[in-house]
């Protein structure tokens, strides 16, 4: 009997770990655009499925991600492009503070949204450029920052 419930406690005490790197991906809950979008205006994301390691669920589809709108360029003068710039906030959940980037392999938390210059000649002389739309249900993948140890769950 003490045997078997030596081997329960060590089951209980394993973990699984969320490497660095690990694809996240989010999906937007809302539309944003630059034509509109506030500095320093909350952006809320949700993860597009469960974050998984060695069969286990470590983080749920559907738990919030927020990011923060750091920079915005309105398309309105001559040349000028529509840009949103997001910073990216940490994943909280179980207790752990998980930092989001985003490239795979290092880089900050900002995401850069920058719409592309349509030259429509012979208009394109007096045209401004456009805004950026990202569309509700639109998905981005950003990156674990660091490893994150969770508690084992089957």
């Amino acid at each position: 009997m003490t045997l078997v419930c030596a081997v329960k406690a060590q089951s209980a005490q394993q973990t699984a770990t969320l490497r660095a790197g690990t694809p996240v991906t989010l999906i937007f809950l809302d539309d944003l655009s630059s034509a509109n979008a506030a500095d320093r205006a909350n952006v809320t994301l949700v993860l597009s499925g469960n974050l998984t390691s060695g069969g286990s669920i470590l983080v749920k589809g559907g738990t919030k991600v927020f990011a923060k709108i750091s920079t915005v360029a309105r398309a309105k003068a001559t040349d000028r492009l529509g840009a949103l710039t997001l910073e990216l906030q940490p994943l909280h959940v179980g207790g752990q503070t998980i930092p989001l980037r985003a490239r795979p392999n290092g880089g900050g938390s900002e995401v850069h949204y920058e719409r592309p210059y349509d030259l429509k000649f012979p208009t394109s002389v007096f045209r401004t450029g456009d805004d950026v739309k990202i569309p509700r249900g639109t998905y981005l993948t950003v990156y674990a920052a660091q490893d994150a140890q969770f508690p084992a769950s089957d």
